[in-house]
């Protein structure tokens, strides 16, 4: 599936672009900050089908991560806590190996699992023909939701509202606090390797860079991608027996439905690193095999449609969002008038209106070619 994606700047939006610009004003402003954005919940999805289409005689992996982690993940809230105060920047990885949580945190999977729960009715709707065709998934799926949903979203609501300090003197010698949350660099992490995934399978057609800026490309989506998504999120390095001790890679797991089956061979053929030659070609061809089962193929293109369909529908998204944004700045433009912002709102506010005026000068079109 090949999908054209035309990106059309209305004005100009900086004074001209050179190398050091580049990246941040087309790449990031124009491509990752909408196509990327808008997207990157589907492409979680394949991670969370993994963890959940993998079980053990009585659970799936998703089931037994969060079981083992939570009470974890909250004993690391209450270290937060106890500090009273901003964490200094050595500070959170010391209490995430103190709560034995430094193997488990690895490549930032848990986060982005507990993410993927934070969503779970908007997954439901979205992948509905997807579990319809995989109906153990969905039962596992509402089962883990309906037990570990309000811890999740009761240690998300605290881990957001904890800060790393980042005190700052810029070259006038001026002070500024720019403390974040300690969930922004994890944030950060698992949004880069969202933006290099897709960027990889991305082909610049046209890049005009007189006024207005247009960006022209197409968007590679291989049937193939949930495998892709497996390696470009490092799952097999996460769940080795060494980084999580109740975890057997081969030994022990079972595969629910087409994609537990698709899972299992991929671990098998990843497991061949030190093998000969000969041994890893034959784990290819039967990797390549499953990959070819009508059923596995079938619930491969029902899992990639959401993903195709959320790009197709950028432009959407785009509007969408201007009029949420529009809502809370419309909220905090009333207290900017009575003048009773504080600092955070202000922050806020800024961020707002220079969103706003980014994605409003954007044209967005997107088809299929292939």
């Amino acid at each position: 599936m090949k999908i054209e994606i035309e990106l059309k700047q209305k004005e100009k939006f900086v004074e001209k672009l050179s190398l050091s610009n580049f990246s941040k004003e087309v790449i990031q402003e124009m491509y990752n900050n909408t196509v990327v954005q808008f997207s990157k919940r589907d492409l979680s999805f394949h991670v969370l089908v993994f963890f959940l289409s993998l079980r053990d005689e009585k659970n799936s992996l998703l089931y037994k991560l969060l079981e083992e982690n939570l009470p974890k993940l909250n004993d690391l809230n209450k270290k937060f806590a106890q500090t009273e105060r901003k964490l200094k920047k050595d500070e959170y990885h010391k209490y995430v190996r103190e709560v034995e949580l430094d193997g488990v945190l690895k490549f930032d999977i848990l986060f982005l699992l507990i993410g993927c729960m934070l969503d779970s009715n908007k997954y439901r709707i979205d992948f509905k023909d997807f579990f319809q065709e995989n109906s153990e998934l969905l039962i596992e799926f509402n089962k883990i939701d309906k037990l570990f949903s309000p811890d999740v979203l009761f240690f998300s609501q605290n881990f957001r509202d904890f800060k790393i300090e980042d005190d700052r003197y810029d070259d006038k010698g001026e002070y500024h606090d720019l403390a974040k949350s300690v969930y922004r660099p994890v944030q950060m992490r698992i949004n880069r390797k969202s933006n290099r995934f897709l960027q990889q399978n991305t082909e610049v057609r046209i890049l005009k860079s007189q006024s207005p800026v247009v960006l022209n490309v197409v968007q590679q989506i291989d049937p193939q991608i949930t495998v892709h998504i497996w390696n470009s999120y490092n799952l097999y390095s996460f769940i080795q027996p060494q980084g999580i001790s109740i975890w057997n890679v081969l030994g022990g797991l079972g595969g629910v439905a087409a994609i537990g089956s698709l899972a299992l061979q991929w671990l098998s053929y990843k497991s061949q690193n030190g093998q000969s030659h000969k041994e890893k070609r034959a784990e290819k061809k039967k990797l390549q095999k499953v990959q070819k089962l009508p059923k596995v193929v079938k619930s491969s293109e029902l899992l990639n449609k959401p993903l195709i369909d959320a790009i197709l529908k950028t432009d959407k998204s785009r509007k969408i969002k201007i009029k949420k944004l529009k809502v809370k700045l419309s909220r905090l433009e009333q207290k900017h008038t009575l003048n009773l912002l504080n600092e955070s709102e202000k922050k806020m506010r800024k961020t707002i209106i220079n969103e706003l005026k980014k994605l409003q000068n954007l044209i967005i079109k997107a088809k299929k070619i292939d």
